[in-house]
Order: structure tokens, then sequence, then C-alpha cells
């Protein structure tokens, strides 16, 4: 059950003086004014069963907290979630084309390395590929 209130009333009054758009009791007494924080920051993923991107989003209160976000992968606006995304992906395919083109010079045992780091992360695409460091054979020298 709701309670109508007028517009003439006392408790209309002190409303229409803390209201910044114009209300059921009349046009408001307090003006507008733009603040930029707290600002809402989101991120884009691919879903593991792929579709559309998943979105996550945080609120930042002021310009430190925006930028730890931003040094997280956060931005302003979904569209520009989504367009980072997508740059993220076309850095990744043109990675993973350059992969692909510099294993015309490895060695059979490199580019087994390759596939076998490829094939551990299964449906996850990887830009870079982990070194292993190569054993130096013989004595180490000597430090005069």
């Amino acid at each position: 059950m709701s309670i109508l209130i007028g517009p003439e009333t006392p408790f209309a009054a002190e409303r229409r003086k803390w209201e910044a758009t114009h209300t059921e009791f009349g046009p408001a007494g307090k003006p507008w004014v733009y603040a930029e924080y707290p600002v809402m920051l989101y991120k884009a993923t691919h879903p593991k069963a792929g579709g559309p991107p998943e979105f996550d989003h945080r609120v930042a209160a002021d310009e430190h907290e925006e930028r730890n976000w931003q040094s997280r992968g956060y931005v302003r606006g979904p569209d520009k979630a989504v367009e980072r995304l997508e740059a993220q992906d076309l850095e990744f395919a043109k990675l993973a084309a350059e992969r692909e083109a510099d294993k015309q010079r490895l060695s059979r045992r490199a580019i087994a390395e390759v596939d076998r780091a490829e094939m551990a992360a299964g449906a996850q695409h990887l830009p870079t590929i982990p070194e292993t460091p190569i054993k130096q054979r013989g004595r180490p020298r000597k430090l005069a």
C-alpha cells in the first residue's frame, strides 16, 4: 500500500531541496553537478565454452584506484573493453603466426618442445613459449 504525499506538504518541500532532477514533488532544488568519481571500469574476457564476451566490472573511487585497475586490464566502458579484447586477440594471432614461421628455422627437438608447450596450454593461446635453459657441457671457465 502506497502513501500519497501532496506537493504542498513540508515533507515534499524538504525532498525538493535534496533532489537534483524533477520529481513528483516538483522541480529540483539542488543543481546537478558532474562528478568524475566513482567510475565503473570493465574488463572483457572470452568464456570457456565460447560465445559473446563476458564482462567483469569494478568501481574505482578515485584516480589512484582507477590506475590500479587499469594496470590489470580494466577500461572505462564496455565497448572499450571489447575493443581491448579484440586488439589482444589480434596481437596473439600475430605472435602465433610469427612462431609458426619461425618453426622453419628450428630443429626437430625445438619444434617438439614448442608443440608440447602448446598442447599443455590446451585451448588457451600462448603468445610466447617459455624458454628452457640449455645446459652447457664441459668444465666451467676459470675466472681470473
